[in-house]
């Protein structure tokens, strides 16, 4: 049973290619940047996707940088942080996806690959316009 399903888009702050059960999986992290108004400070918002038994031919697209969007099956998880805080993240098991590669090449067609889509600056990264890879929450 799905209680809360979810549409995402966005491109990918940190990929990682695992294994479990001997299948394949990646685990992609989406951030989403928040302008703080009158002089607050920026806040970020975080999502990590599973996404469970990529196509062989997209396994190499899933990477920082990368555009992706689609849906899956929300769920929310506790972690414990690298300086023992407690956090929850919002999490979800992708179903469906497509991706667009940040070098211009498209992936499949799609309902995203007819959307030009700028590439990761990543000199503006590390200037602070969103948070390093060592800054993921979970």
């Amino acid at each position: 049973m799905t209680i809360l399903r979810i549409n995402f888009a966005g491109n990918i702050m940190k990929a990682e290619h695992k294994r479990a059960s001997d299948k394949p999986l990646c685990e992609v992290s989406l951030c989403k940047r928040h302008k703080g108004r009158n002089g607050a400070e920026d806040t970020f918002t975080w999502l990590r996707v599973t996404i469970w038994e990529p196509a062989e031919f997209q396994m190499p697209k899933l990477v920082k940088g990368s555009f992706i969007a689609g849906s899956g099956d929300a769920q929310l998880r506790s972690y414990v942080g690298k300086d023992d805080t407690k956090g929850t993240s919002l999490e979800c098991r992708s179903t469906s996806f497509d991706i667009e590669v940040s070098d211009g090449a498209s992936a499949p067609a799609g309902p995203i690959a007819h959307h030009a889509q700028k590439p990761v600056d990543s000199q503006a990264v590390r200037a602070g316009s969103s948070p390093a890879d060592d800054e993921t929450p979970f």
